[in-house]
């Protein structure tokens, strides 16, 4: 009779990472900032070669490599300097070439091994996005990782291959969304099918798009598709002006309609700026206090503009419940004071209330045009 002993586990037990299944980003382990500085008192003209002084100092925080050992993610915070050169009126920043492309969000570190493990090591996209995150704790969206493969072109993929154009064209519903992604100086622009989510087309361009450049780009798309006998029935796009002209030119019978997303975020910006307006008016309406300390018979007027600059305060601090979808009891109480005595402001609320009710799934078209006749 053998009696077994505790069991052992050696080297091949598989441990979880102690991050998955972490579905909130405040769960996360939180980065550890480093500083690195680029902060010069003068640097040479890029465009005439004279001296050009610092006029103001910036940061600009880059995701790094993170910390293994730790376990953490790394945020490198750069300071660095603005120049001004007087010679040709030209402003430019400190180069930070050597750390990261401009205007992108992550050091090249990170780019040039998410493309290896796509180019190199032959990852999917979604699996480079988790080894990144995993062994290099360095989040990156699998979408950002398929760009920058696209434009440094290590698959050798062709915008719209056959191959691959045939597969995801299989059970084409009809329905295009067509967008333009920046990242750093990079333009990528895309076409996704609108049910199936498949990325149908790219064209990755070193600068900013034109209609030319858009043109060009359809009209291989459209004749990919008219080789296969496939109808578009309908194209939705944000509210570029890139598009309509495009669109009108080479599908004129095909309905176009702006995204819903993009129209929400125009109105609500719209609202915010009116109601940034009404907010400075009142800001002017309210009247200067005397210098030095009030007399008696003053008291009365200085508590009354304090009270108004309390009110002004609070709009800017709770502007966001103008806009807000949904409302809790408390904020609902908020907004009514805040609204008290100004029906103006209590108006910018109503308009949002409509335009939400009007993009509610459960109403119904000829309720959703009633809704829009009285908003217009």
């Amino acid at each position: 009779m053998s009696v077994e002993g505790p069991a052992m586990f050696g080297p091949g037990e598989y441990v979880p990472d102690v991050t998955e299944g972490i579905s909130r980003v405040e769960d996360l382990p939180k980065p550890r900032i480093e500083h690195k500085s680029r902060n010069f008192k003068a640097r040479r003209c890029p465009r005439c070669g004279c001296r050009a002084g610092r006029y103001a100092r910036a940061k600009r925080t880059l995701h790094d490599l993170g910390d293994v050992r730790a376990g953490r993610p790394i945020d490198l915070v750069v300071c660095f300097s603005r120049h001004h050169c007087r010679h040709c009126d030209f402003f430019f920043p400190a180069d930070l070439s050597d750390l990261a492309l401009p205007k992108c969000h992550y050091t090249r570190r990170v780019q040039d091994l998410a493309v290896r493990l796509v180019a190199e090591d032959g990852l999917p996209y979604q699996a480079a996005s988790w080894h990144l995150w995993r062994d290099h704790r360095v989040f990156v969206p699998f979408a950002t990782i398929q760009n920058w493969v696209e434009a440094a072109g290590e698959k050798n993929l062709d915008g719209i291959g056959t191959t691959y154009l045939d597969e995801a064209l299989a059970g084409f519903s009809g329905y295009l969304a067509i967008d333009e992604l920046y990242d750093g100086p990079l333009c990528v622009l895309c076409v996704v099918d609108n049910r199936r989510y498949n990325r149908l087309a790219f064209s990755v361009l070193d600068h900013k798009p034109t209609h030319e450049d858009v043109l060009a780009f359809l009209s291989e798309f459209k004749g990919r598709l008219d080789e296969r006998g496939l109808v578009v029935r309908g194209v939705t796009t944000d509210g570029s002006s890139l598009y309509p002209k495009v669109l009108k030119k080479l599908w004129p019978e095909v309905p176009h309609q702006s995204c819903r997303f993009h129209v929400l975020m125009e109105i609500t910006k719209a609202v915010l700026r009116a109601l940034a307006k009404l907010r400075k008016e009142m800001k002017t309406k309210i009247p200067r206090r005397k210098r030095g300390r009030p007399s008696k018979a003053d008291k009365a007027q200085t508590r009354r503009i304090k009270r108004l600059k309390r009110r002004v305060a609070e709009l800017f601090e709770h502007r966001h419940l103008f806009v807000k979808r949904h409302l809790s009891a408390a904020e609902k109480k908020v907004l009514k004071k805040l609204t008290r005595g100004q029906p103006q402001l209590r108006a910018l609320r109503e308009i949002m209330d409509e335009v939400y009710r009007l993009f509610d799934r459960r109403c119904k078209t000829a309720t959703a045009l009633g809704r829009l006749e009285e908003l217009r």
